[in-house]
């Protein structure tokens, strides 16, 4: 009986424009590679990536990479909102306190 084990877990992931979802992976400084014609993606720093199934918008990563899911998470949400600011000519100023945080001021 080995003395350890991996878990891993199926994380909801609901990222619906892959743009987006590539621009928040390319910002991170993370890579990303193109698997199963297009249907999956493998992300995040070399020793440490994880799958995410674009099909079934399913992440699956170990129990230690929840902190990385979440920050891909904040990433896209961040371009999602930049694109919707970009869609509709408001200015987005970040916060000088939290880089993640931001206004939207209507131009």
């Amino acid at each position: 009986m080995p003395c350890w084990t991996v878990q891993t877990m199926s994380v909801e992931f609901q990222a619906k424009h892959k743009d987006l979802l590539e621009k928040a992976i390319l910002k991170l400084g993370w890579q990303l590679k193109y698997i199963d014609n297009g249907k999956s993606i493998v992300v995040g720093e070399p020793s440490t990536s994880f799958t995410i199934d674009l099909a079934n918008k399913k992440a699956t990563i170990l129990s230690s990479q929840q902190s990385q899911l979440n920050r891909l998470k904040q990433a896209y949400s961040q371009q999602a909102v930049q694109k919707v600011a970009q869609l509709n000519k408001w200015q987005m100023r970040a916060s000088a306190n939290n880089p993640m945080k931001g206004v939207l001021i209507r131009s």
